[in-house]
């Protein structure tokens, strides 16, 4: 016979291996299903439109609305290449951490590279070499 252990939230007896595991208990079970601890991440998680508001706000210290107003100053376009975003990024100085502004994703990617002076004067040097 199967022992089945209680979940201690949904309070529903089920068998071990339904329930979650934490090795620090003597049975090494933790005391919730692995039913109710998914739900609980989840829940703990929030909604992406909450992942993406803490996100602009803990690496940028930008609000939805300032975000809101630099799309608006930039005319709703990309600041490098000028057509629409399809994937919108925080264009900033990786060194002092000054947001400069909106760009696509494309752009945002290749200016990377450029971010740092010598690679970038060393591209230009060999451009100019190779025509």
């Amino acid at each position: 016979m199967t022992a089945l252990f209680r979940c201690s939230r949904c309070q529903v007896e089920k068998p071990r291996d339904a329930m979650s595991k934490r090795a620090s208990r003597p049975n090494g079970l933790h005391g919730w299903c692995k039913a109710c601890m998914n739900t609980r991440k989840r829940e703990r998680k929030g909604s992406p439109e909450q992942r993406a508001k803490w996100g602009l706000k803990t690496r940028y210290g930008l609000t939805p609305a300032d975000v809101d107003a630099m799309r608006e100053r930039q005319g709703g376009v990309c600041g490098i290449c000028r057509q629409p975003m399809n994937r919108e990024c925080v264009d900033h100085d990786h060194e002092s951490g000054k947001v400069r502004g909106l760009l696509c994703h494309p752009c945002n990617v290749k200016l990377h590279s450029l971010d740092r002076w010598p690679h970038y004067l060393a591209a230009l040097d060999y451009l100019e070499r190779t025509q």
